[in-house]
């Protein structure tokens, strides 16, 4: 998985540099992207949950509250936590963002 998501995060940051007027291919891709995590996710939640936390310093029961609370599916979680890294932004502003323009999607 980390392996997984390291490749990820480089993928997510060369689409918003080289996106321009493509925004909505983008869009489609982290569709598709995102809904490839939940799914392998769905098969090792604790797993799944030891490598977000490592990897992007969220306690595993902020992700348990984004499940819970927010409606995040796993594909979403990784999305978050990867933009806050990117973005240098603290996770529930985040989840802020995304609970305001949910219908809105990532791209």
């Amino acid at each position: 998985m980390k392996a997984f998501s390291a490749s990820f995060l480089s993928i997510l940051t060369a689409v918003f540099i080289f996106s321009g007027d493509s925004y909505l291919n983008a869009a489609d891709d982290f569709s598709i992207d995102l809904n490839r995590i939940s799914t392998e996710a769905s098969g090792d939640k604790s797993g799944f949950n030891a490598d977000i936390s490592a990897e992007f310093g969220i306690p595993i029961s902020k992700l348990e509250e984004m499940r819970l609370k927010f409606g995040m599916r796993d594909g979403d979680i990784y999305m978050a936590c990867a933009l806050g890294k990117i973005a240098s932004k603290p996770i529930d502003d985040v989840i802020g963002e995304y609970r305001k323009n949910k219908s809105k999607g990532w791209g």
